[in-house]
């Protein structure tokens, strides 16, 4: 089993050029890789390439750039920010209605 499938498919893992990093834990049958593919068939294409990935269990999840998120969140701010100005505008102006009947 170690030579069919698990030093083929480590060898396979450290020389793919689409794989930007990983390893395994020490001490565990498991390990993290992190791809750069460009779609998720390429992901199935890369992790069916792997001699054991029948035998491995495997949990794929995608990732978004630090960058990226940073500027959704962000926007998110701003937005909250704009809506908190109208909050405050919208309460102003029933103050002043309130005290223009007295």
């Amino acid at each position: 089993m170690r030579e069919e499938f698990i030093i083929p498919s480590l060898e396979r893992l450290e020389g793919d050029d689409k794989i930007r990093g990983g390893g395994l834990f020490v001490l565990a049958r498991a390990g993290v890789f992190v791809v750069g593919p460009q779609t998720h068939d390429e992901v199935t294409e890369l992790v069916r390439a792997v001699p054991a990935w029948a035998a491995w269990g495997r949990s794929v999840a995608p990732l978004e750039r630090f960058a990226n998120r940073a500027e959704l969140e962000k926007k998110i701010v701003r937005g909250l920010r704009s809506q908190g100005k109208m909050m405050d505008n919208r309460r102003r102006l029933c103050r002043t209605r309130q005290a223009s009947r007295f």
